[in-house]
């Protein structure tokens, strides 16, 4: 697996997991694995041959042997995530109840629709790297004509979404065009005008009153949204907050001002991470 993952113990022999073409080495990749997958986990995943994995390979027989017994009585593969989580100390109890209470909103879904709610949780957590290749990922899967056209274009229009967040306005406008192509709406037109408007390309402003009947009128009013819009954005908060000692300009507030904004840049930097892991 790509990505760094503090392994306690990891084998030589590799377990591959044919859903994503994955080869695991160690229970902290197969934990990893499952908690940022669980979209693709379901009773299937845990078989007799895991089970031997982690017995043999890994050599974990309390854990293997435990799963063993649950596959053979076939528990619920919600009870056995639960289980292989909490195994060792790589997450946190939060995090396997976190983890739980996704499988509880998403366990009667389909894989598009979990892939869906994966990526929607994603953008609600401003992660739109990780979401847009989610929303790709699922784009890939379906075919327009065989999905609900509502469905194809809410995900056209949430991975618009996310190249909106990314200042990717070209990006984002061919997707609402997606999305407008399966079913056309107030909103969906909305954001076709806003992105080719924020991409200040001709060639999609002309497309926009062309093909969409948008008059110069309704651009007018589109363009006083996003000034209204712009003048509302606001500087970072916490650096805000700390502005005070920059003006004071003394060595104790300097320090005081930089330690905080160091603070504010490492967390932008983890941010980062989480977003191209």
């Amino acid at each position: 697996m790509s990505g760094l993952i503090l392994a306690l113990k990891r084998s030589d022999r590799a377990y591959y997991i044919s859903e994503s073409d994955v080869k695991i080495y160690s229970l902290e990749e197969l934990q990893y694995y499952i908690y940022n997958n669980l979209y693709l986990v379901t009773e299937s995943f845990f078989t007799p041959g895991l089970a031997d994995y982690i017995i043999n390979v890994l050599d974990l027989p309390v854990l293997g042997k435990k799963l063993e017994v649950m596959i053979k009585k076939g528990v619920s593969y919600k009870d056995m995530v639960s289980l292989v989580l909490s195994y060792g100390s790589y997450y946190t109890v939060g995090e396997v109840r976190d983890a739980e209470a996704d499988m509880r909103e998403t366990g009667d879904l389909s894989l598009a629709e979990k892939l869906k709610s994966k990526g929607d949780n994603l953008v609600r957590n401003n992660k739109y790297i990780q979401a847009r290749k989610v929303y790709e990922a699922l784009l890939s899967q379906i075919d327009k004509g065989s999905k609900n056209e509502d469905f194809v274009a809410t995900v056209w229009n949430n991975l618009g979404f996310t190249y909106m967040g990314l200042f990717l306005y070209e990006e984002g406008y061919y997707c609402y065009k997606m999305a407008a192509d399966c079913k056309l709406s107030q909103p969906i037109l909305d954001r076709l005008a806003i992105s080719a408007l924020l991409s200040e390309n001709k060639e999609l402003i002309e497309d926009v009153e062309k093909q969409y009947g948008v008059s110069s009128d309704d651009l007018d009013e589109y363009r006083v949204y996003i000034e209204k819009s712009i003048r509302k954005i606001r500087v970072e908060p916490k650096i805000l907050n700390n502005f005070s000692d920059f003006k004071l300009r003394t060595k104790e507030n300097m320090e005081s001002y930089y330690s905080r904004v160091d603070a504010v840049i490492e967390g932008w930097k983890q941010s980062y991470r989480e977003e191209v892991n």
